[in-house]
């Protein structure tokens, strides 16, 4: 079909379709025949509407009600055009064009002469359009409604054509890699079905929307100013810069990826959604800070080896997954609801603070800051509790979880645990680098790391009192390592088949029970000094 028109040209059919003709569209009694491609001169525009599908030399439509090819209709293998003009699409609402074949322009396709030039593809309507062909036009393309599907960039056309969303949304089903320079306005959209990498700049008022289950990479230093709506899938950046002008991030069940270690935090505002959102710090050695409050009720994930750090007075309610890396915060910033810890959670507290969150799963625990830490829950993580500074208050049985607890001061910062009256643990306890254990409740290990061993001292302090009790089954209660020492004041320190003393130091004791000693509380009168 040849269409010679300075004017327009639409490809549309009314309840007879439309016959073949070599230059002309003339109405017929059934389908269309329609013989070669579709070859528009000298500057013709055409348009496209209904369901329509263009695939290997045939078009079928279904009876779209009004402007579109009926059931039956056959086109050429693809369409060329000369001059600069506009092919426009526009699949109504529900509809869906398909065009398989190659759509070119003499620009494109390396012509020159007084035809040559360059068209633009335009996607308009509420309908969904399906590019899959090696396109080569070069004049850009335009989506002002809908969708535009493609599974590779040359589907867009030429690498030089630009592509503008205004209230469109482009969608891949396959991954794709973009240099093109993106423009958008409002309601644009990218849903990523799959991978997608845009290496060009992406300027505009518009806000940048993302959904679908794929990652959207933005490589470029960006100018769109309206924001960035994460919505489904992930963003992945690796700098400020890439998310646009000084916009807002809108989270909404999306996950913003950080690669590299160069972007560490962001001052934008941040609206956190019902859906919740998550941070995906991928390098191990990378650190990002999140200060601005996330609110309502969504909730947070985090995800890759990095670390993410929360200082905001957050107060969202849908508690906290974490899958890889470190979250680190203080008491006041983990929102409630339960913090299901599959990694590392590590609470730096400076202050006092009480902890009213639950922590699940099967990742470690870890206490630093000067401040005292109190749990009063019944935890149920697995993979044990370290304080590495200040004091970590056990006010309720089952706090700690399970797994060993470590009181490790090799940085110094007066890292102590402490256990309360009526606070009954099975937790082994390892004392080391001159940490300090405060017991006021029940250590009872039966089936800790060492066999039997409730306490062991490396080097610290072990201070029991009047209520507290240390009982160890089989191998008993072991001290062991450097300078420490071990106060007893009215408590129960009791081993199974015994105490072993490995070089720590014992200090007012009022009694032990040992078996070795016959069953006989045996008083230690006189304070007795390491090694001896």
């Amino acid at each position: 079909m040849r269409i010679r028109d300075s004017g327009n040209a639409s490809l549309v059919a009314g309840v007879g379709g439309f016959g073949a003709g070599g230059s002309t569209v003339r109405r017929g009694g059934g389908g269309a025949g329609l013989g070669g491609a579709i070859f528009v001169m000298e500057g013709g525009a055409l348009t496209i509407g209904g369901n329509t599908e263009v695939r290997g030399n045939s078009v079928t439509g279904g009876a779209s009600g009004g402007n579109g090819a009926q059931a039956g209709s056959a086109f050429g293998a693809g369409i060329f055009m000369q001059g600069s003009s506009t092919l426009t699409f526009v699949p109504g609402g529900g509809a869906t064009q398909t065009f398989a074949d190659a759509i070119a322009d003499q620009t494109g396709s390396g012509g020159t002469g007084a035809n040559a030039g360059s068209i633009g593809l335009v996607k308009g309507g509420d309908g969904r359009l399906v590019l899959s062909g090696a396109n080569t036009y070069s004049g850009g393309t335009r989506v002002t409604g809908g969708t535009l599907s493609i599974a590779a960039d040359h589907n867009l056309g030429a690498v030089s054509g630009t592509l503008t969303l205004d209230a469109g949304i482009l969608q891949n089903t396959a991954a794709v890699a973009t240099a093109r320079a993106i423009t958008i306005g409002n309601g644009a959209g990218f849903q990523t079905d799959a991978d997608l990498t845009a290496t060009g700049v992406i300027s505009g008022t518009g806000s940048l929307a993302k959904t679908g289950a794929g990652t959207l990479t933005l490589a470029g230093v960006n100018t769109y100013s309206g924001g960035t709506s994460l919505w489904g899938g992930k963003v992945s950046v690796s700098s400020d810069a890439n998310l646009g002008a000084f916009g807002p991030l809108a989270f909404d069940g999306g996950t913003l990826q950080v690669t590299g270690t160069a972007f560490t935090s962001t001052s934008r505002f941040v609206i956190w959604g019902s859906d919740g959102g998550g941070f995906d710090i991928v390098e191990g050695d990378a650190t990002f800070s999140v200060g601005q409050a996330l609110t309502k009720f969504g909730s947070l994930r985090k995800e890759g080896a990095g670390t993410l750090v929360l200082s905001g007075a957050n107060t969202f309610m849908g508690g906290t997954t974490i899958s890889a890396g470190t979250l680190v915060g203080s008491a006041g910033n983990f929102g409630s609801g339960t913090i299901t810890n599959n990694a590392a959670l590590r609470i730096d507290q400076s202050g006092d603070a009480t902890f009213a969150n639950t922590i699940t799963g099967s990742g470690i625990l870890t206490k630093t800051g000067t401040g005292t830490l109190k749990l009063t829950r019944a935890n149920g993580h697995t993979g044990g509790t370290t304080v590495a500074g200040g004091t970590l208050e056990l006010a309720t049985t089952g706090a700690a979880g399970s797994g060993d607890i470590t009181v490790d001061n090799s940085a110094n910062r007066n890292a102590t645990l402490q256990v309360d009256a009526g606070v009954h643990i099975d937790n082994a306890v390892f004392v080391s680098n001159q940490g300090t254990l405060n017991n006021s409740g029940a250590i009872a290990a039966s089936n800790p790391a060492g066999p039997g061993v409730a306490v062991a001292v490396r080097g610290g302090t072990v201070n029991n009192s009047a209520t507290g009790t240390i009982i160890g089954d089989g191998a008993g209660v072991t001290l062991e390592g450097g300078a420490g020492a071990v106060t007893n004041t009215g408590g129960l320190i009791q081993g199974g088949n015994g105490i072993g003393v490995r070089g720590a130091c014992h200090s007012r004791q009022r009694s032990w029970w040992n078996h070795h000693w016959r069953g006989h509380w045996r008083p230690y009168a006189q304070r007795r000094h390491c090694g001896q």
